[in-house]
């Protein structure tokens, strides 16, 4: 089951959730059922493939929720269903749809366990359910019930949350005031086909996290053979999140504690699986939303930017961390931000990278010149076959620009975590809470 929170679970709710779980999974047994789905991403692979993401409530159980009445008692009838459509053709698509997709909106499909359509890979509750001989195929997607969508639409919004810190810069400059002073070099861990980096100090203690993903749903075998990575909170008090994907947020559900830290979020649209996630924060934590109008801030060594483009990638959040101690001292981290979307100065000189949307291929090449002294990684996953994801990531196109530009000292985090400092010890000094030590190093 998926980690519900920091706060602790009553047995009568316990077999509440078991009961909707089951109920979820006996839908091998029915022919059809139809799902409101928010369009949680939409991957063009190339031009012949495209991979969607849909997370989903259940057609009934949408008819009983009502945005005019708190929402944080109806959520926990509503289990995370989220399907998976990998690498089809557009032309397949089109087969089964008659709307034009896009990211970010809602719409109503039909899931057929008997007939023709799109084979999809189902989570529920962040398990993936295995159907060999009568996998979930979605048949249909088509408009939905306007007043249906503009009821989920008010309900599943970042807007609708209580308990929100109010933004201001002063609160987010106090959040991200480093009282530790050790700012030595940046490090990528491996959580699979995800995301999780962290600025840290010379014996490795995260200061500030960026991000806390990690392989999700058909990307799930990627993840590291552990429950779930183990964050040190020894010091880091504050999270910045990129964006709302669930390959970047996938360490935060799987572990309790990761709610109770302070949390910067962009302001985007989101279904019911992040929705869920930024209640607990609330709950349990501090969420402080960044508004669309705030371009950057300037926070000392960490720099924000709030990417320039139009989808949720090239709006998220990225950041610059300057002036670090180890060899590696500007440290860029786009996230999945294209280059040219991060409204930064061309002046400034970083000489180190992660590789935007781990390592897929970019829209715009628009890059500086690798420094002599330099580092770039890749995060991503690899199939326990050895074979990469559905995603091809790293891409052919990324690798080869990348090096066409000089940035050559490459390391990937499927080889472990990474530091960005030339030596130094692997352990992180809490007693063992967590599971960071460093395995690489530039």
């Amino acid at each position: 089951m998926r980690s519900t929170g920091g706060k602790s679970i009553k047995k009568e709710n316990l077999t509440k959730m078991k009961s909707i779980f089951d109920k979820q999974v006996s839908n091998i047994n029915s022919e059809v059922c139809e799902y409101y789905a928010f369009t949680e991403s939409y991957d063009i692979i190339n031009d012949n493939s495209v991979s969607i993401r849909l997370d989903c409530i259940k057609k009934g159980l949408t008819e009983r929720l009502d945005s005019k009445q708190k929402i944080d008692r109806q959520i926990d009838e509503v289990p995370s269903v989220v399907f998976e459509i990998i690498n089809c053709s557009p032309n397949e698509l089109r087969k089964i749809t008659s709307i034009d997709f896009e990211e970010d909106t809602w719409c109503l499909i039909k899931v057929d366990f008997a007939n023709d359509g799109l084979i999809a890979v189902q989570t529920i509750n962040g398990e993936v359910i295995e159907r060999i001989e009568r996998p979930a195929r979605i048949s249909l997607i088509q408009e939905g019930d306007p007043i249906i969508i503009k009821n989920l639409q008010a309900i599943f919004n970042l807007g609708s949350l209580n308990n929100v810190t109010e933004w201001s810069e002063e609160t987010a400059q106090e959040w991200l005031n480093l009282q530790n002073g050790d700012l030595d070099s940046v490090a990528v861990y491996n959580v699979g086909q995800g995301n999780l980096n962290a600025i840290i100090d010379s014996r490795n203690v995260p200061l500030l996290y960026f991000d806390l993903g990690g392989g999700f749903g058909s990307c799930k075998e990627t993840y590291p053979q552990i429950k779930s990575l183990k964050t040190c909170t020894t010091f880091c008090q504050t999270v910045i999140l990129s964006h709302w994907d669930l390959d970047h947020v996938e360490t935060a559900i799987r572990d309790d504690n990761n709610v109770k830290f302070n949390w910067i979020v962009p302001m985007q649209k989101i279904g019911n699986t992040h929705f869920q996630l930024a209640l607990k924060i609330t709950q349990n934590g501090h969420l402080m939303i960044w508004p669309d109008s705030q371009k950057r801030l300037n926070c000392g060594n960490v720099q924000i930017y709030r990417g320039q483009g139009k989808t949720k990638n090239d709006t998220g959040l990225s950041l610059l961390i300057k002036n670090l101690k180890g060899p590696i001292k500007n440290v860029l981290l786009p996230a999945d931000c294209d280059y040219t979307n991060i409204p930064i100065n061309p002046k400034i000189v970083y000489n180190g990278i992660v590789v935007p949307h781990h390592g897929a291929k970019l829209s715009n090449k628009k890059l500086n010149v690798a420094p002599l002294n330099h580092c770039l990684i890749y995060s991503y996953g690899l199939k326990r076959s050895g074979m990469k994801t559905h995603f091809g990531h790293p891409t052919p196109e990324s690798i080869d620009f990348h090096s066409m530009m000089g940035w050559i000292n490459r390391h990937d985090t499927i080889n472990g975590h990474v530091a960005m400092k030339r030596s130094g010890m692997n352990n992180v000094p809490c007693n063992g809470r967590c599971t960071l030590a460093i395995q690489q190093f530039v």
